[in-house]
């Protein structure tokens, strides 16, 4: 019975002390279940995810119609500024062809649909990944982005930003009703449920639908809050490659 009062009392001592380190270190959370303790969650990046820079100008005509040239011409890829360039549509995002390189990080989309090539418009957005931004200060990604865009037009002016800032985490589920739990002023909430299990034995077909992989708040366009499955999108990106 001694050793038992002394282990109890040993368990005590150290849950009471790693509670307080974890009050020190901020990691205790009071919700209306009680006390969340996240010291077991690892917090592996946060920072810059991704940056869309949009620039307005008048399209250099060489440039354009050497892209346009390869395009029509479907060999599907370019050299320009000693890489390799993949040759796209990008009328998915309003403009007439899109620049891939997976080696720099970065999506060029150039030529506005809705401006003609010889007027100043709205006729350059270049995409980073996270492979661009990591190890990048601000002003380094804003000084490659703006000698890039040099390649393509003149005049350049910025005419709008979109930064996307990420916290990748492990060690912690996401509720799947995290979009009934969570407050906010966003009109537009979206959730989605993918598909978790599929099985087939020849004759019956079994499905289960994973519940709330994707939570969405707000737009895109203004101010948007996003919660998903990084894991699953890699594996997704990966089979689409």
């Amino acid at each position: 019975m001694a050793l038992m009062a002394k282990d109890n009392i040993r368990n005590s001592a150290i849950n009471f002390f790693d509670e307080e380190l974890s009050a020190k270190r901020g990691e205790l959370f009071l919700a209306p279940g009680g006390v969340w303790d996240a010291s077991s969650v690892t917090v592996l990046h946060h920072g810059v995810d991704t940056v869309k820079q949009l620039f307005s100008g008048l399209v250099i005509k060489e440039m354009f119609e050497n892209v346009q040239s390869a395009y029509d011409s479907l060999l599907g890829e370019i050299e320009i500024d000693g890489t390799l360039w993949r040759l796209g549509s990008g009328r998915r995002g309003g403009y007439r062809y899109s620049l891939n390189s997976r080696e720099r990080g970065l999506v060029i989309l150039l030529g506005s649909f809705y401006c003609l090539p010889e007027y100043n418009g709205h006729h350059l957005k270049i995409e980073t990944s996270p492979a661009f931004t990591l190890g990048r200060t601000v002003d380094e990604i804003q000084s490659e982005l703006d000698r890039i865009a040099k390649l393509f037009i003149t005049q350049l002016l910025h005419t709008g930003c979109a930064v996307h800032f990420c916290v990748d985490v492990q060690g912690w589920e996401c509720p799947h009703d995290l979009d009934y739990r969570l407050t906010a002023r966003a009109k537009r909430v979206v959730k989605i449920s993918g598909l978790s299990e599929f099985e087939y034995n020849g004759s019956d077909v079994s499905m289960t639908y994973g519940k709330g992989e994707t939570f969405m708040f707000g737009t895109a366009s203004s101010l948007q809050f996003t919660v998903y499955n990084k894991s699953k999108a890699v594996k997704d990106q990966g089979n689409r490659a």
